[in-house]
């Protein structure tokens, strides 16, 4: 919560859409803290084990850092300060996997809209950008709810993204880091097939 409330104070001056963003961000992670210890006690009757904090994903929550990555020659501090808060939702699992497409949408303007302002971050900031799209591919690869939204455009925005940063690189390290997240997701793709055709499946026998 902390990082949101940095994030809304440093930028209500010249981003006020990032600002009222954090604020309703805010207002959604109380609600999700008021939610889980209400489903938390609700486990301790039941001697039931803790509740999934996939229950809780929220798009208002994702919003303030997916905006922050789409503005233009915002600071480089903003942009990696909107990046460490995508990774802390996709740690703990937040990020509602409908909303992929949105992040990495961020992602690729974090690493090629604000390469005027970023100056020498923009090598972290790239390297931190390709370290997310693989952790956000991995969990909608390997999350059953979520692999049914790892669909041809969303596989399509992940490539496409590797594909840019490995030929306009800010550095021959960020090259090759490119390529091999590329090679990565590959592998991570080719081992969802089977999973995603079954959960397809099941969402069509379902209906």
């Amino acid at each position: 919560e902390d990082d949101i409330e940095n994030l809304e104070r440093e930028t209500k001056r010249r981003w006020p859409t990032i600002s009222l963003a954090a604020g309703q961000a805010k207002i959604g992670l109380q609600t999700i803290k008021q939610a889980y210890v209400a489903e938390m006690m609700n486990k301790r009757k039941e001697e039931g084990s803790a509740p999934s904090l996939a229950l809780f994903r929220s798009s208002d929550v994702c919003s303030p850092y997916v905006i922050a990555c789409n503005t233009g020659n915002l600071p480089a501090k903003l942009v990696l300060a909107a990046l460490s808060g995508i990774q802390m939702l996709l740690d703990f699992g937040l990020v509602p996997p409908d909303n992929a497409p949105n992040v990495i949408m961020a992602l690729r303007g974090a690493a090629t809209a604000n390469k005027s302002s970023l100056g020498s971050s923009l090598f972290e900031v790239q390297m931190k950008v390709l370290q997310l799209e693989l952790q956000l591919l991995n969990f909608l690869a390997t999350d059953a709810e979520a692999l049914p939204n790892l669909t041809e455009s969303t596989v399509n925005g992940f490539l496409l993204l590797a594909l840019q940063l490995a030929n306009d690189g800010s550095s021959t390290s960020v090259t090759s880091t490119a390529f091999a997240t590329l090679k990565q997701m590959i592998n991570v793709l080719m081992n969802s097939v089977g999973d995603l055709a079954a959960a397809k499946a099941c969402l069509a026998d379902s209906e």
